[in-house]
């Protein structure tokens, strides 16, 4: 699991146990809006965001029984990770 995911303000992430995936929490991010001026409301709307602004790719995690969380898998490279952390620290720093 990248570290960078614990530096980004509004985002919450513990190490995972076992997997190849990690549950972060974006409760902190919720209320906030989008450049466009849409509010985000729920994890759904705060996935899609980073889908259509960074083009980064997560599950909601409200799908997993979650809300307030979002899955990101990391089954691959460091490189692919750390490239994703980057636009998603970019896609919350737009965030007001």
């Amino acid at each position: 699991m990248p570290r960078c995911l614990t530096d980004v303000p509004g985002l919450t992430c513990t190490a995972p146990s076992g997997g190849f995936y990690v549950l972060v929490g974006c409760a902190g991010l919720l209320g906030r809006r989008t450049p466009a001026g849409e509010e985000l409301r729920s994890d759904e709307e705060f996935a899609r965001h980073l889908l259509e602004s960074q083009r980064v790719a997560v599950i909601h995690g409200a799908a997993y029984g979650a809300p307030g969380y979002f899955r990101i898998s990391f089954a691959t490279s460091s490189t692919v990770l750390r490239e994703a952390c980057e636009r998603l620290a970019r896609a919350c720093a737009d965030l007001a």
